[in-house]
């Protein structure tokens, strides 16, 4: 949910890793190759291998840039750049018009660098009296000349210069417990009326496009988990009961399309640490109900792109290296329906650290988390994807770049024995039969809250050999899996 005025969302996916008093004991570093096998094999159950299958002949398209990978909140203007960049990070604070004018063209400047797009919400909780009347000339006043344009001012002021985009999102969840979208009932009393944010967001694109005409607009920004709710005649704990489709008619009546449709996709299940963790974000399946419904009320879903501007989790979500992969594999595979980045990152919890906790301080330097660590394996997958299809409760993800394969493997579910990864079609590799190949393994252990972070491994290294047009990897070189790791697997001729 989202809890700040004038928010700027940071783009894309972030852990948050939480601090105990013992962990500036858990310093850096590094454990024999028998240690990379697995944190916890007893959680390992007696079964036959799960065998995995990528054909290294079906790449889904070029690999990267990452769909954004960043955060909801926090400045964290300390943090060295060598430790940013490396993330891709698509955004910066929650609070960018109250910052200075150094800070802000910091947080630019890092934009710049990963590609990313500045989003900006507007949204004012302190002042109810637009909500109420949009079409007050008073209170519309109010909110056009103490918010809404001292904001954009310094938003487009500030990336200008450095030519980042800036995207705005007119008052994100209006359709769950905000404050009150209210009309003042004749008995002085406040009563719902959902036309007052359809009238709200045609008086705010009109006055965005006509004072910037660069900045994009993405909306509605529903709370897609409520918005279903709402949909089915379930409980729609929404202050504002109008669907996607009587948005989009209502848009298109009055010429305020958004340029990207966007939503807000949370888990099933969220709230405090101690949860399990929650990989259920059905990107794919959502992306594909939002079209389909653009495609049945304006007759063209591809006419549009497509924003996850926020998705919420919790603690344990966003500790855990396997559920972050599982996130971004789901925005890889939106990405050919035309999703142009998920944010990820509100997180219900304590957030210590820096880079809201994928980062540590220690002393003079800094502790890398599992969860920092495999954001920036998928940040730096280079050449085409690989997508293959996975069992439930499996994530995988990779890519081919000429002759080296990088995947990436988690599991989000208790194992049943070990993983049995089988790549077919080596030659799409250049990789001859018989001939030898380097492997270097890295693990991201599963992380739990409130434990120190786990100290980082000494990758595995070997040599497998490409045998009857397979290259095949068994339980007893990749060690078992257990639910929260994450395998970093490279492939690459021997002596290269």
């Amino acid at each position: 949910m989202i809890r700040f005025a004038a928010t700027l969302l940071l783009l894309g996916l972030l852990a948050c890793a939480g601090r105990t008093g013992n962990d500036a004991a858990a310093v850096e570093g590094t454990a024999s190759p028998r240690a990379l096998r697995a944190t916890d094999e007893a959680s390992e159950t007696a079964g036959e291998p799960m065998v995995l299958r990528v054909n290294l002949a079906d790449p889904r398209g070029p690999a990267g840039p990452p769909l954004g990978t960043g955060m909801h909140g926090g400045v964290d203007d300390d943090v060295p750049a060598h430790l940013v960049d490396p993330l891709h990070l698509a955004g910066a604070s929650s609070h960018f018009g109250t910052l200075g004018s150094s800070v802000q063209d910091s947080i630019v400047a890092r934009l710049a660098r990963s590609g990313g797009v500045l989003v900006v919400y507007l949204s004012h909780y302190g002042m109810p009296e637009v909500q109420r009347n949009p079409d007050d000339p008073d209170a519309w006043a109010l909110y056009r000349d103490d918010h809404l344009l001292p904001l954009l001012d310094r938003a487009t002021a500030a990336a200008a210069p450095y030519g980042v985009p800036v995207h705005v999102e007119v008052w994100p969840e209006a359709n769950i417990g905000t404050p009150l979208w209210a009309r003042v009932d004749g008995d002085g009393s406040d009563r719902r009326d959902e036309e007052n944010f359809l009238r709200f967001w045609t008086r705010t694109v009109r006055l965005v496009r006509e004072r910037y005409p660069g900045v994009e607009i993405v909306g509605p920004g529903f709370h897609w988990p409520a918005a279903e709710r709402c949909r089915s005649g379930g409980d729609c704990r929404s202050n504002v009961n109008v669907s996607l489709e009587e948005f989009l008619r209502h848009a298109e009546r009055t010429e305020t399309l958004p340029d990207l449709v966007g939503w807000h996709s949370f888990p099933s299940v969220w709230g405090d640490p101690g949860v399990e963790p929650c990989c259920d974000n059905d990107l794919l399946g959502e992306i594909r109900e939002v079209r389909g419904i653009v495609e049945a009320t304006l007759g063209d879903a591809d006419a549009f792109r497509y924003a996850v501007s926020e998705a919420m989790g919790n603690a344990t979500t966003f500790l855990d290296p396997a559920c972050n992969l599982f996130l971004v594999q789901g925005a890889e595979r939106a990405r050919d329906l035309g999703l142009a980045y998920r944010g990820m990152g509100y997180v219900h919890g304590p957030c210590e650290g820096r880079l809201a906790g994928l980062v540590v301080p220690v002393g003079d330097g800094w502790r890398l988390t599992p969860a920092y660590r495999l954001l920036v394996a998928y940040a730096s997958l280079s050449g085409e994807r690989l997508l293959p299809d996975t069992p439930p409760g499996v994530a995988l993800l990779g890519a081919i770049d000429g002759e080296e394969v990088r995947l990436l493997i988690g599991r989000s579910e208790p194992g049943t024995g070990g993983l049995t990864l089988v790549l077919e079609t080596p030659g799409a590799a250049g990789w001859d039969e018989g001939a030898p190949l380097a492997v270097r393994i890295d693990r991201y252990p599963a992380y739990e809250y409130g434990r120190p972070v786990p100290r980082s491994a000494d990758p595995w290294r070997g040599t497998v050999t490409v045998s009857d047009g397979t290259v095949r990897l068994d339980p007893d070189l990749l060690g078992a899996v257990p639910r929260g790791d994450v395998l970093d697997l490279r492939l690459r001729p021997a002596g290269d």
